[in-house]
């Protein structure tokens, strides 16, 4: 379904929405697009009681990883890579240093769903938060898929992509003026290659690649569990949104 204009409701009700689509996500993931070896879980920042992060961890021990190198079930990029507006190979700009990584047996993240709320965009502070968020999840080799349904604001003219894509080292993004809401997949390794999609409201959704390894995805459904969510929302809630012809 065609996405909404959530700049026409409060903070609040987009925050309930938020977290419907988020589980909608995590629920569809789980029944059969993740390759056995992997789980989807939500979780929430520090202070935080909305959820407001998707991870995918693989469920296997050490003795395991080698073997799901070639996850079952996932899409190689080789044989189809996604289908997205831009893809920019981008090598990082940090110093990689040597660190002491503990890990358990089983739960190791491999990657990241975020779902861009109107707080992220409210102060530059909070913005910067978000963005040093993704660079360190990406700088230790997790994958991110970051989706942004909101229009850009003076914090960040160029889109979400314009401003992780500067923190990370890529080239200035221009932002389409007719389709302002960034869908953007970040594959992590010792270079980052980006997948980004531009949309408007009014658009329906494209499916978005989530890399569980390099060179290695699964198609998140945003369209189906987007309307999903919008199914369990309140009718009031709705119409603040949509004629009634629409609803």
């Amino acid at each position: 379904m065609p996405v909404h204009d959530w700049t026409r409701v409060t903070p609040n009700i987009f925050h309930d929405f938020h977290t419907a689509w988020l589980s909608e996500i995590r629920k569809t993931l789980n029944q059969g697009i993740l390759p056995d070896d992997y789980l989807a879980a939500l979780e929430q920042s520090a202070g935080n009681t909305v959820p407001d992060i998707l991870t995918l961890e693989v469920d296997a021990s050490d003795q395991e990883l080698d073997r799901i190198d070639d996850p079952h079930g996932a899409v190689a990029v080789q044989e189809r890579p996604p289908q997205v507006d831009v893809c920019e190979d981008i090598e990082l700009e940090v110093v990689r240093q040597k660190q002491i990584s503990i890990q358990h047996a089983s739960g190791e993240v491999v990657a990241l769903i975020e779902l861009i709320s109107p707080a992220n965009k409210r102060t530059p502070d909070n913005l910067q938060i978000f963005k040093e968020k993704v660079y360190a999840a990406i700088i230790q080799g997790i994958h991110v898929l970051v989706i942004d349904i909101l229009p850009p604001g003076r914090h960040d003219p160029r889109g979400i992509h314009g401003v992780l894509g500067s923190r990370i080292g890529g080239n200035e993004f221009d932002l389409p003026a007719d389709r302002p809401l960034t869908l953007a997949s970040y594959e992590a390794g010792v270079s980052v290659r980006a997948y980004v999609q531009t949309m408007a409201v009014g658009q329906a959704f494209r499916p978005m690649p989530l890399f569980l390894r390099r060179d290695w995805y699964v198609e998140v459904p945003l369209e189906s569990t987007y309307q999903a969510a919008w199914d369990g929302a309140p009718r009031q809630w709705r119409r603040l949104l949509t004629s009634d012809s629409e609803e």
